[in-house]
């Protein structure tokens, strides 16, 4: 049965994200946005969650008050020296548990108290990495690397991460076999070998007890050979 004229226009929006019209003997593309898009647009990016947040944050009366009564503390405007940074960024820290913000707007807060304004630059001054490798000291006895992220981190923001990064940190910061892991199906039955083997079984007994053991693999003397020499040598 021919499809008619909206069966078509569906099927093309269903398939393309958007209508193929001609009109006027030219053929037309409208891009239409699906549901299915429009609630994949709806998620925020690291970045915008921040954004946004902070921008409805500083039209808060109650937080520009805080503001106001840092400034007056620290006589701002005016340049904070080296050896009164450490008790200003606490001043920074008390509004942020004031206002439960996570370490990622720390840097936001602080320029605006020192500043008050917002601007473009201010908002990409935010952390550069919603989600980072951190890796401990080889000096202590568990030497490891963790994954560092915040609560406006997302479950992209940690692949991307991973997909873009670990192999260089395992290369870099780990001297261990790293080679890629693949499944050994009879595993159990190659280890029974070995172990009949080390026990003094001679090699058609093995074969004779394996194979009627293990009927859907059965083996020859040649696989126990070489088997037994790549086990000894550690590899599979």
């Amino acid at each position: 049965m021919a499809k008619n004229f909206f069966e078509e226009i569906l099927e093309n929006i269903e398939k393309d994200g958007g209508a193929h019209l001609t009109l006027d003997g030219k053929q037309i593309f409208f891009p239409i946005s699906t549901e299915k898009e429009s609630k994949k647009n709806k998620k925020l990016s690291f970045h915008e969650k921040i954004n946004q947040k902070f921008w409805i944050l500083t039209s808060s009366d109650i937080f520009l008050e805080k503001v106001k009564k840092i400034k007056e503390k620290w006589n701002l405007p005016r340049y904070i020296k080296s050896e009164e940074d450490h008790k200003f960024n606490l001043d920074i820290k008390k509004i942020c548990r004031a206002f439960k913000l996570s370490y990622a707007y720390q840097e936001l807060v602080k320029n605006f108290v020192l500043n008050e304004s917002v601007s473009e630059n201010m908002l990409s001054a935010v952390l550069d990495y919603p989600a980072e490798f951190v890796v401990t000291p080889k000096s202590l006895k568990d030497h490891f690397v963790y994954i560092k992220v915040y609560p406006e981190t997302t479950l992209n923001d940690v692949i991307d991460l991973w997909n873009g990064s670990f192999k260089h940190i395992k290369r870099k910061y780990f001297k261990c076999d790293n080679k890629k892991i693949e499944r050994k199906i009879n595993l159990k039955r190659d280890l029974e070998i070995l172990k009949l083997k080390r026990n003094g079984m001679r090699n058609n007994n093995i074969v004779e007890f394996i194979n009627e053991r293990y009927e859907s693999s059965p083996i020859n003397f040649d696989y126990i050979r070489k088997l037994v020499r790549r086990l000894k040598n550690g590899t599979t």
